[in-house]
């Protein structure tokens, strides 16, 4: 392993190279992070000789590519929390769609997406 560097992707966008932003990284069903093709568990700034970017930041910067801000990735999930415990309580509840969850994240708070 070596310590870590920047890469660039296409649309000239600085991604750091290390385990956390590489394609091969997985999330077990116990939250820790580790490699697929290792199997080991991934460490801060570290990064192996196999490293290739992620998709997701291979596209930042792309005008549909965007990491989605953490503020409304909670968001989100308080509503579907929100809407399972309705069901649950049976309660009739109509799921909200993915779009109307945006809009109205937007409406009160701004961009679902991180600026840079």
């Amino acid at each position: 392993m070596n310590e870590q560097e920047m890469a660039v992707n296409e649309y000239y966008r600085r991604v750091k190279k290390c385990c956390a932003s590489c394609q091969h990284k997985d999330i077990n069903i116990f939250g820790v992070r580790h490699c697929l093709l290792t199997g080991r568990r991934i460490r801060a700034k570290k990064v192996c000789d196999c490293w290739i970017m992620s998709n997701q930041l291979a596209q930042l910067g792309m005008e549909t590519g965007g990491i989605k801000c953490r503020a409304y990735q909670l968001h989100m999930m308080s509503v579907r929390v929100e809407e399972a415990e309705m069901m649950g309580a049976d309660t009739e509840v109509t799921q909200a769609s993915v779009e109307e969850i945006r809009k109205d994240y937007e409406e009160q708070y701004g961009s679902i997406y991180i600026n840079f």
